[in-house]
């Protein structure tokens, strides 16, 4: 069964881009633009989510919290162009945090870490 892997993003090109990525790598994408539809599109559950941190208007930290409180089992990677906000990734409960533009390996190494 293929893993779901959930993606909110503001960039609708960044957002293209990821998509792609992960549907070669045999992942199923759900596409979120900046998290408009997180209360009603998340189950059944992914088995993980990528966030970007500076959506717009909104903050992808309140998102992973979110997540977190629902099911703390669910990993979470956040993203962001500004290196600065690493520290605010650990501060909402990421499992990980990857500065913008990262290596599309680097990335698909970190979902195989966490979504073993």
């Amino acid at each position: 069964m293929k893993k779901r892997i959930y993606v909110i993003e503001d960039d609708n090109v960044m957002l293209l881009v990821l998509e792609s990525l992960l549907l070669k790598n045999d992942y199923e994408v759900i596409k979120d633009f900046n998290g408009k539809n997180i209360m009603v599109s998340r189950k059944p559950y992914p088995d993980l989510y990528i966030i970007d941190i500076n959506l717009i208007g909104k903050d992808g930290c309140d998102f992973c919290r979110l997540i977190k409180e629902e099911s703390s089992t669910i990993p979470v990677i956040l993203i962001s162009a500004n290196i600065d906000l690493e520290k605010k990734a650990k501060e909402c409960n990421a499992d990980k945090f990857l500065t913008k533009p990262f290596e599309p390996q680097h990335l698909l190494n970190s979902i195989q870490e966490l979504i073993v």
